[in-house]
């Protein structure tokens, strides 16, 4: 179930995982798997992945996730 899974991974975020931060980003960014296209929760997202405790990402994630900051500053 959609709902059950962004639920999972919202708390994988809080819980400092890079990768969920990253992932969550994306989807609101695209509005992809059923997420509203949303640039402000995409920020906040993406803004998280500098301070994320749980390094679980490659580097080119966080170089996406820094970009995509940089062409949509708030």
């Amino acid at each position: 179930c959609h709902s059950r899974a962004a639920v999972l991974l919202a708390d994988a975020a809080r819980a400092g995982s890079q990768n969920a931060c990253l992932y969550l980003g994306r989807c609101f960014a695209d509005g992809s798997y059923g997420f509203p296209k949303d640039k402000e929760m995409a920020r906040r997202y993406y803004s998280m992945v500098t301070s994320a405790l749980v390094k679980d990402s490659g580097d080119s994630f966080k170089e996406e996730a820094a970009a995509w900051l940089q062409a949509h500053p708030a």
